[in-house]
């Protein structure tokens, strides 16, 4: 009983935000409910952060098929860009830009194909001064920010002076890139940030507990979602997690003996 006190007041303590906003996305669009849910309910948010700092332009990284750029155009009158690594997703985002939202979009949504990465800092510049012609703040977003991604991103926020903001929503920390050393440690190249946690994740050698099982973990929802579950949910739920575990364990083997 101690010990999950002692665990419990570790819990930082998060506020809740649950506006949404009414988004008509476009008829063919292939959304799942989740990412649906997850769109309106991140686009206030983003309002809100540019409205509190003052920011006009905002950049959306890994922009997909462009969704929350259009509708931050739309609905709130950002000058918005979006970057996209995947060469198809850009032309399918202009493609929709043309067939389903008005034509002020293309003076106030533009899309380009370009990886970010740890060198990105300089092409973000040129992009600013080139592109976007003004110098208005700007806020970084993005959602699903995966992995090292993440890391990337809070970097470049941290460099660029004309970031004001930024609203992010990473995942899938347990794809980090990692180094599997003697004795099964895996340590992390981007994690963990902090210079303080580092040096504590030397002094304990967490690259001996700290992996990507541990990352999984993080990424799971609170045990609040669960407590509720029925005895058939718990055994339908845990056959899953298992049958995932098998599937991984079946797939690493194979990569083993290419």
């Amino acid at each position: 009983k101690q010990f999950f006190e002692k665990i419990k007041s570790f819990n930082p303590t998060f506020q809740r935000y649950t506006n949404e906003i009414s988004v008509n996305f476009p008829r063919n669009a292939q959304i799942v409910p989740k990412k649906k849910h997850e769109i309106v309910s991140l686009i206030p948010l983003i309002n809100e952060v540019c409205q509190k700092t003052s920011c006009d332009v905002v950049i959306d990284i890994g922009c997909g098929l462009g969704y929350i750029s259009e509708i931050l155009s739309q609905q709130f009158n950002y000058k918005t860009i979006g970057i996209e690594g995947c060469s198809k997703k850009v032309l399918l985002a202009e493609q929709y830009q043309k067939k389903f939202y008005s034509k002020r979009s293309s003076n106030k949504v533009e899309y380009f194909e370009h990886m970010v990465t740890d060198d990105s800092f300089l092409y973000m510049q040129q992009l600013y001064a080139g592109k976007l012609n003004t110098k208005g703040n700007v806020c970084i977003i993005g959602l699903h920010v995966c992995a090292d991604l993440c890391v990337t991103v809070l970097d470049l926020f941290k460099k660029l002076d004309f970031v004001k903001a930024m609203a992010i929503m990473p995942c899938c920390y347990h794809r980090m890139s990692v180094s599997v050393g003697d004795n099964s440690t895996e340590s992390f190249a981007k994690f963990p940030c902090s210079r303080t946690f580092r040096k504590k994740y030397q002094d304990m050698n967490g690259e001996n507990f700290l992996k990507r099982t541990f990352m999984r973990i993080a990424a799971q929802r609170s045990n609040e979602v669960w407590k509720d579950l029925t005895k058939d949910e718990h055994e339908f739920r845990g056959k899953n997690c298992l049958f995932r575990a098998i599937v991984q364990e079946i797939v690493s083997e194979g990569k083993d003996t290419c």
